[in-house]
């Protein structure tokens, strides 16, 4: 069990904030944390596609905003089929996926705006692809977020450039609420 905000100072920044947010997340959402401790971390890393998004989608979690994972590849359907002399065999058959081409990994609310997170982790040299750039270009124009991330310290720049930025426009539209 983990108890108090001190972290090793040689961790990036990035990883000593989240682990910050998860822990006062922990604390104020499970009464067992309060209780007995917060259980240690999961070992965070940006190295990996899954790390990358696992930290982000953990991040926007701790944090106060919604964050879900799109699985966009389709399904294998194994079908049996029985022969006459008793043998049988697997037939496999794909179901494609119903979602766009070039959806975007996470599809979130920060403050009340729609985001759209590419995961596209600069260690094992992820690259955008044709039908991801449309996507893009068709969120923005919506008037929505979309944002590549490559790593966490990119992302953790970004998310507090957009966070300053929107909370600015939320304040803004609750003024004009009240007049």
């Amino acid at each position: 069990m983990h108890n108090g905000t001190t972290y090793n100072s040689r961790l990036p920044l990035w990883k000593q904030r989240l682990l910050q947010a998860r822990e006062k997340y922990m604390l104020a959402n499970y009464a067992g944390c309060r209780d007995f401790g917060v259980p240690f971390p999961p070992n965070y890393t940006d190295q990996t596609t899954n790390g990358l998004t696992r930290c982000i989608t953990d991040w926007l979690k701790f944090n106060g905003h919604y964050s879900n994972r799109v699985n966009c590849q389709g399904q294998v359907r194994l079908e049996t089929i029985q022969l006459a002399n008793g043998g049988s065999y697997k037939k496999a058959s794909w179901t494609r996926s119903t979602t766009n081409r070039g959806t975007a990994d996470l599809h979130c609310i920060v403050n009340g705006k729609p985001v759209s997170i590419e995961i596209k982790c600069k260690a094992t040299r992820d690259r955008l692809r044709p039908e991801q750039l449309k996507e893009k270009q068709r969120i923005e124009s919506a008037g929505g977020l979309y944002m590549v991330a490559g790593n966490m310290e990119q992302f953790t720049q970004w998310y507090d450039e957009i966070l300053s930025t929107h909370k600015q426009d939320l304040h803004n539209a609750k003024s004009t609420e009240k007049l």
